[in-house]
């Protein structure tokens, strides 16, 4: 019989002071942005006695940003590869599915009293970086885990989209997703139930209509013809081609 040995005392001190460095760290950059947030002030708000402590755990504002995502986003992709499995497993799915597969596992984020509502805040401030999980690796900057099966199944179901215009749609959904829940948690402290903006069930609904809307809809002309212009606009840029 295998044994696992439990972690010694210094282990349990410094992962308790990584947590608190963490929870402290989610609070600023959600309140007052990832940019205006020094380490000094994430050491003083996670009272730390050693001035260089998080230095000392994260070596830099990256690592500790990274962090925040490693803590949470693990949770919220196995959720979204939970709702795909059983989706799939029906062999029929609407747009609107898949949609609901993108949104309500961040949504659920904002019941979460571990830094859930600022990892939501902070995601609405890296709109552009969490948008490139649907394509690319990310080789430079916070690591995600990588949106793939998602993507290819909006792909599949969107096909009557030009491939430029979808990028564009997923890149304003994912951004339109991020600010909907962040400004929708921001009211729920400021105003309480006293609208319909702050009932989250009927937020989340509602962006979900939106967002299967918005990634459903065929251009306009005026998109198309905008379209073809920076189409045309790029291939002048890069110059004929070599073959």
């Amino acid at each position: 019989m295998t044994s696992t040995s439990s972690p010694s005392p210094g282990q349990s001190r410094a992962a308790a002071t990584r947590d608190k460095i963490i929870a402290a760290a989610e609070q600023l950059f959600a309140e007052r942005g990832i940019d205006s947030v020094s380490l000094a002030e994430i050491n003083n708000a996670s009272e730390q006695r050693n001035r260089n402590a998080v230095q000392y755990h994260f070596g830099n504002k990256q690592n500790l940003l990274q962090a925040i995502f490693d803590k949470h986003g693990p949770l919220v992709h196995e959720h979204r590869l939970e709702i795909l499995d059983g989706i799939e497993s029906s062999n029929s799915y609407s747009l609107d599915d898949l949609v609901s597969a993108l949104v309500l596992p961040v949504a659920e984020k904002l019941n979460d009293a571990d830094g859930g509502e600022a990892y939501v805040r902070i995601n609405a401030q890296l709109a552009f970086n969490n948008t490139q999980r649907f394509y690319h690796p990310v080789e430079a900057g916070t690591k995600h885990n990588r949106e793939q099966r998602l993507g290819k199944l909006l792909q599949q179901r969107l096909k009557h989209l030009d491939a430029s215009v979808l990028e564009l749609r997923l890149a304003l959904a994912v951004d339109l997703m991020f600010h909907a829940l962040s400004d929708h948690a921001d009211l729920r402290h400021k105003t309480g139930d006293s609208s319909p903006l702050t009932h989250t069930p009927l937020v989340v609904s509602q962006l979900i209509d939106s967002i299967t809307a918005l990634l459903e809809t065929p251009p306009s002309d005026r998109s198309r013809e905008l379209l073809r212009d920076y189409l045309r606009l790029r291939e002048v840029e890069q110059g004929p081609q070599a073959s």
